[in-house]
């Protein structure tokens, strides 16, 4: 298991044993120092994928020969802003949350742009995909819908669409890119902690979130120290914690 430990500014691995140890990297080209790395995400190949919010960029990793790990930036190039281009031109704000779709395709969740951006996998272009960037809540059309603060990412290969935790706004989206649109699948808007409806469900600022093959949609619902589950019949029930802070 990999763990992207921010306060530390390191990454982890915590193997089945109990053992945790820091990743150890190769000397990096890069010119601007990576901090906070916040998603993680593994590709087809099992590569690893980390985005650093303090140096906004998106990084790769991968185990070299000598036991070290190596290390290159494949998006955004070190500065704040929130512009489309190549992966060296390309800028990213805060970025947070991380997932592939079946195609290789890299989703991230651009939390301060308030926007959700893909690295295209056949020519490593990064682009604005859904978000207007107006930091509210609001649904529509993949351009025109809002988000405030987006998070965590998951692709739900059930229903081939992309899922995302909003953390200002206490609520999950779905992105379908075949239907051009944007949607609350589950939150009100306002923190809580209550199950039931979907629609009525709410939660306290969720961050990371999961996907299974059944279409269930599992979440970290941060303030509330829980985790919780979203059904594909539109459900949410608590499957682990209390609202109670250390309960």
């Amino acid at each position: 298991m990999l763990v992207a430990d921010a306060g530390n500014n390191c990454i982890k691995t915590v193997s089945e044993d109990g053992c945790i140890e820091t990743l150890q990297f190769a000397c990096s080209q890069y010119k601007v120092e990576l901090e906070q790395p916040r998603g993680l995400t593994l590709n087809a190949s099992g590569e690893v994928f980390v985005s650093y919010c303090k140096s906004h960029v998106v990084a790769a990793l991968s185990r070299g020969s000598s036991g070290l790990w190596d290390i290159s930036v494949v998006a955004g190039c070190g500065r704040r802003g929130c512009q489309d281009g190549s992966h060296e031109s390309g800028r990213l704000n805060g970025p947070r949350g991380l997932t592939f779709d079946p195609h290789g395709d890299l989703y991230i969740a651009d939390s301060s742009n308030h926007r959700i951006r893909r690295l295209r996998s056949q020519d490593m272009f990064l682009e604005t995909v859904a978000g207007s960037g107006e930091g509210e809540s609001r649904d529509g059309t993949l351009l025109n819908a809002s988000f405030s603060f987006p998070y965590g990412l998951a692709w739900d290969a059930l229903t081939n669409t992309l899922i995302v935790s909003e953390q200002e706004s206490h609520k999950i989206r779905r992105v379908d890119f075949a239907a051009n649109s944007v949607t609350t699948i589950a939150g009100t808007g306002e923190c809580g902690h209550r199950d039931g409806e979907a629609s009525q469900a709410t939660f306290n600022e969720p961050c990371f979130i999961a996907c299974d093959q059944q279409g269930n949609i599992f979440v970290a619902d941060s303030r509330n120290d829980s985790i919780r589950c979203i059904t594909r019949h539109g459900f949410v029930h608590t499957l682990v914690g209390r609202q109670e802070p250390g309960s």
